[in-house]
């Protein structure tokens, strides 16, 4: 019985050696797995670091662009702002000279005396009094070879336009004249 049982014993020690065996093994290729991983993942920290330098370096650049940028604008408005100070300053230059202008114009335009002009524009200057007078439907022979000369002056107008004339017949001719005036 103590041969049976230390066959038995036997057996199932070269069993556990064995399944040592086979837990060593399946221990040593998972190191190796890990050890793989490991190296793997290092090489993936590495990359990811290095890649981070990069963007570091980036951002970096970006915001030494961004700064350049800002001054150069800043530039460009200062001098937009003096532009228009600049050119404010001259439309209120312009404005005087054309106010004083104005004011010579107003003085000197009209000599003394009382004259008439003609009319133009429906008003009279500063100073005249408008007037307008007319006749119309004056008979003439014809409306051909120099008899009227239809013409517009300002506000007054020589005119010719068909009508019955002394001989009734439709092939007459009437000529109107308005002469409108600005007289002081």
């Amino acid at each position: 019985e103590i041969i049976g049982l230390t066959s038995d014993l036997s057996a199932k020690i070269g069993a556990l050696e064995e399944g040592q065996t086979e837990q060593d093994k399946n221990l040593s290729d998972t190191k190796v797995e890990i050890i793989g991983l490991t190296s793997d993942l290092s090489a993936k920290i590495g990359a990811l670091e290095e890649g981070q330098t990069e963007q570091d370096k980036n951002l970096s650049d970006t915001k030494v662009e961004i700064i350049g940028l800002t001054s150069g604008l800043e530039t460009a408005l200062t001098q937009m702002e003096d532009f228009k100070n600049e050119s404010q300053t001259e439309v209120e230059s312009l404005k005087s000279e054309v106010d004083d202008l104005t004011v010579k114009v107003e003085e000197d335009s009209w000599p003394e005396g009382s004259y008439c002009i003609l009319g133009s524009g429906g008003s009279c200057p500063d100073g005249f009094t408008r007037y307008q007078g007319w006749t119309k439907a004056i008979w003439t022979y014809r409306n051909s070879n120099g008899y009227t000369q239809a013409a517009t002056f300002g506000d007054s107008i020589i005119g010719c336009h068909s009508g019955r004339g002394p001989s009734n017949a439709r092939n007459d001719w009437n000529t109107d004249i308005v002469i409108t005036s600005c007289c002081k």
